[in-house]
């Protein structure tokens, strides 16, 4: 349903919080850090909890029209025993010019990082590991849109509706319902499914699977404002990886 796509290694290998200028904030008009959080539905608790080592967070920078996803990896070990462990790691950084959709991949978060690779693809093909942001719509809806009361959560008031998909089975058709949580107000350049959130006038940034017979891998998938601007070091490194993309192109 997201267009966040977490992916698996099945081998063995493997407000600012710092202090700021003026001259700092004067550079970063429209910027800051969304965190893309997905929880996964406990029947026996009646409720969605979260698992990282199922489905990490994704943190997400922007600037302007620039992007850095936080791409991580989840280790898959087993044992001779047959026992799994799993180990959560950053494997690399994806800078994106959003205008020009340049994609440049950085091992670390750094200023002085080196591109390891650059290139460009279609809309239809999903960011490895992260987000993306050109896909056209997440969800399939078979029956019309229905409105529900607004909600208010964590002093947050939400709009919210109900989407209906219509899923065949070899046992028959079942309905998997879908609450999305609208908030209107809000310009962000993370949205769950474009085209619904145009339609609605409104960003989705959240949306609950509800749980089902048929349906026991139910979740919800949240985008929070994590902060609303950059500190000193973040902003070097979008600086720096600006200039890497102006003097290394990406060739069409």
């Amino acid at each position: 349903m997201s267009s966040r796509i977490v992916f698996a290694i099945c081998i063995s290998w493997q407000l600012c919080t710092f202090p700021y200028s003026c001259n700092a904030q004067k550079e970063c008009s429209y910027c800051g850090l969304i965190t893309e959080s997905s929880k996964f539905y406990k029947p026996a608790l009646q409720e969605y909890i979260s698992q990282p080592l199922w489905g990490p967070d994704l943190r997400i920078w922007y600037m302007d029209s620039f992007v850095i996803e936080e791409i991580k990896g989840i280790s898959i070990f087993v044992d001779p025993k047959g026992i799994e462990t799993r180990k959560l790691s950053t494997e690399f950084y994806t800078f994106i010019d959003l205008r020009s959709k340049s994609f440049y991949d950085y091992k670390t978060f750094s200023d002085t990082a080196r591109i390891i690779k650059k290139y460009t693809q279609p809309d239809s093909v999903a960011v490895f590991g992260g987000w993306n942001f050109y896909a056209p719509h997440s969800f399939h809806i078979t029956e019309p849109i229905g409105k529900l009361a607004d909600t208010i959560i964590k002093n947050i008031s939400y709009k919210r509706v109900r989407l209906v998909n219509t899923i065949e089975s070899k046992t028959g058709p079942w309905k998997q319902i879908t609450i999305c949580y609208l908030l209107c107000g809000k310009k962000t350049l993370v949205r769950i499914d474009n085209q619904l959130s145009a339609k609605m006038g409104c960003p989705i940034v959240r949306y609950d699977i509800q749980p089902t017979p048929q349906d026991r891998a139910s979740l919800s998938t949240e985008i929070e404002f994590t902060a609303n601007t950059l500190n000193p070091e973040e902003l070097k490194v979008f600086n720096a990886w600006e200039k890497n993309m102006k003097l290394n192109p990406v060739i069409r």
